[in-house]
């Protein structure tokens, strides 16, 4: 299957071909709930997830007209049929063990499912989880075995550490003792409808996981790296998936004593850097044409002090599932999830609630609220790329992701017959179209 193909089909249909094409391959699958897994004879686990955050599986996708870049107005849904694919073209060459997981967006359910399971490869030394964004990164969590995080971020590969909250290795790992990481797979501005592909990092990271799958290694134990939590405050930020919202003041100094606007917190964490406060950048005006100031928000949001669980109300037959990232709730009821690489909350669609472990609905408490900052989630990956200090693409970002969206690329497809009275939602051209919407 090429890449196209995976993104346009939807996940029960996509776990059929899958499911092919590992008996193709030369494995003896087994089709799960949750999962498929696959051993192989390489000590190497490969892992990416099925599912997308896309209610609907893409059917119009547009290519730039290099080549270079795909998209769809609908979401292309890299994250993460990047991984799929890169995993896919891994194993005709080497023979590693497979993981696909099912609903890893909304709480790693497949990946945990697994982890239920008996399954353990007879060979394994490492986990590579392909479910990154961008080109370059390697996110560890919570595995903290600095040998394997030398060997993964060594020059003649050149990943660079990076930070994240969660993804199915954050279960996975730990279940099997066994170090993992999580490497960049080509898809940009996630989560997204203007989410886009870049097709040329695909194929390189490809070969970079190649470097690193055909060298020889030990058994890399997973090691749990030491937690600290930081008490909430007005400064906005995180590291790993811990709050630094105020740490201390003699935290805050250092960080104004540093000319490159990071503070070092090694005496605190063990290592590493922070990343840049969001408020540091109130005053700037990057270039993509959004003001950080006027797009993020203040608003009083209660934390839940229990376990709480995310239910799909427009499924009311489906289970809630236990939450694995923080939510919080403000007083209409709108629940919000906290990105994790800006601590900025969002809001998710009013079909989500939270519950409790009995199925009864969580609701707002003034004793449990503070003022938090939030914003719409397309402007936070905007910000994002900004605070990280990453080149952005010279693409089309379009602060209405509807309509406005679907002209741009309609007019790119047919030149001079969408206009404004044009219906987005109906007008879907039967062919794969060639557009030069990317750079």
């Amino acid at each position: 299957m090429n890449i196209i193909e995976i993104c346009k089909l939807p996940q029960d249909k996509l776990k059929e071909r899958l499911f092919v094409e590992l008996q193709n391959l030369g494995y003896s699958p087994v089709n799960e709930d949750g999962y498929i897994y696959a051993e192989g004879t390489h000590p190497v686990l490969l892992m990416a997830h099925m599912d997308t955050v896309h209610h609907d599986n893409c059917t119009i996708v547009c290519v730039s007209e290099d080549g270079k870049y795909i998209m769809s107005p609908q979401g292309i849904g890299g994250d993460d049929r990047c991984g799929i694919y890169m995993i896919l073209q891994i194993v005709k060459d080497v023979h590693c063990s497979v993981i696909f997981t099912e609903d890893e967006e909304i709480g790693c359910i497949g990946a945990r499912k697994f982890c239920k399971s008996s399954y353990v490869p007879e060979k394994l030394n490492y986990i590579i989880e392909f479910d990154r964004k961008g080109g370059n990164d390697a996110v560890f969590y919570d595995c903290d075995n600095d040998e394997f995080e030398k060997f993964i971020t060594n020059s003649d590969v050149g990943f660079k550490s990076a930070w994240g909250s969660c993804s199915d290795i954050s279960h996975v790992a730990p279940h099997l003792k066994v170090a993992a990481v999580n490497l960049s797979s080509g898809y940009y501005s996630p989560h997204t409808q203007h989410e886009y592909i870049n097709l040329e990092d695909v194929e390189n990271n490809i070969k970079r996981a190649m470097v690193l799958i055909n060298t020889e290694t030990p058994r890399y134990e997973y090691i749990e790296k030491v937690k600290i939590k930081y008490d909430y405050s007005g400064l906005y930020g995180r590291y790993y998936g811990y709050d630094f919202y105020s740490a201390s003041n003699d935290i805050k100094k250092q960080k104004s004593d540093d000319k490159d606007g990071q503070f070092k917190i090694e005496d605190y964490y063990g290592g590493g850097k922070a990343k840049n406060s969001v408020s540091d950048f109130y005053d700037e005006e990057p270039q993509l044409n959004l003001d950080l100031h006027d797009s993020i928000f203040n608003k009083s949001l209660c934390m839940p002090d229990s376990k709480v669980y995310l239910k799909d109300f427009n499924k009311p037959d489906s289970k809630p599932t236990e939450s694995l990232d923080e939510y919080a709730i403000d007083k209409d009821g709108t629940i919000y999830g906290l990105d994790d690489d800006t601590a900025i909350y969002y809001p998710l669609q009013e079909q989500y609630k939270l519950v409790d472990d009995k199925g009864n609905l969580i609701s707002y408490c003034e004793e449990n609220s503070m003022e938090m900052p939030w914003a719409f989630y397309e402007n936070i990956e905007k910000i994002n790329d900004y605070i990280m200090n990453l080149s952005i693409y010279d693409m089309t970002y379009c602060t209405n992701l509807s309509d406005d969206f679907m002209m741009i690329l309609l007019d790119a497809m047919y030149p001079g017959e969408a206009n404004d009275e044009t219906d987005c939602e109906t007008f879907k051209p039967e062919s794969e179209i060639s557009v030069a919407i990317c750079k």
